[in-house]
């Protein structure tokens, strides 16, 4: 018996806008199970405008957010989405037109970010000092509206509890412990902190956070060792 030879056709695949035109019933249905099943991954850049352009139904399906800010992940959470009194006390410099517009853009991501209630959060630590861990991954546990769960990784591996690059997560730390670290690893950085600040002592910066302790005493909010993934 002769079995005829069946070819299989592949065709392209179609592009995601493109099948949210097929029908605006399958759009309810897609645009949802999309935004809460994707991780979106961000680098530096992009994130804010992600969630601008996500619009305010589509952010509130969001679940699973990933971040790689390399080395300058300390910087860049603290013009961006470090809490205020730790943004006030370092007053980072940034060159912009106008100079307000900085702040914009701040108040900006950190009302976006609320907006986001994580099932996941993924950080990744590669390249990111051992000493700034600990005050990277506490900003950015606490810069959304809420995380359940994070994912600590190192070029999309995960690392696990038991890595000394983590050791710092144990301490518990307050602010004003993760502020003193930050400014004596980086006061060499002209982009880190103010000029005055960079002038400052440690001694004197740490009466500084003294006159706001309610705040900079503060250790976690939420344990982060419970909300480690360990596996």
């Amino acid at each position: 018996m002769h079995i005829p030879l069946i070819k299989s056709i592949v065709q392209a695949a179609i592009p995601l806008h493109t099948a949210f035109k097929i029908s605006k019933s399958l759009s309810r249905h897609l645009v949802p199970w999309i935004y809460r099943t994707t991780t979106f991954h961000f680098n530096t850049t992009g994130f804010t405008n992600f969630l601008w352009q996500t619009g305010p139904t589509n952010r509130t399906y969001i679940n699973k957010i990933a971040l790689n800010f390399g080395r300058s992940a300390i910087i860049h959470c603290i013009r961006w989405l470090a809490p205020d009194p730790v943004f006030t006390l370092f007053n980072p410099p940034l060159a912009t037109e106008p100079p307000a517009l900085q702040y914009l853009w701040r108040c900006q991501i950190q009302d976006l970010a609320k907006q986001l209630h994580l099932t996941l959060l993924t950080i990744d630590i590669q390249n990111i000092p051992d000493a700034d861990i600990p005050f990277v991954v506490r900003t950015l546990s606490e810069c959304f509206g809420s995380c359940k769960k994070i994912r600590i990784t190192s070029s999309g591996v995960h690392v696990k509890l038991d890595d000394e690059r983590l050791a710092g997560l144990k301490k518990r730390q307050t602010w004003a412990e993760l502020c003193k670290t930050a400014f004596e690893s980086h006061t060499w950085e002209p982009w880190y902190f103010d000029t005055k600040v960079r002038s400052l002592s440690v001694d004197v910066l740490v009466w500084e956070m003294k006159k706001m302790c309610q705040f900079f005493d503060r250790t976690s909010d939420v344990d982060l060792l419970e909300s480690l993934v360990a596996s």
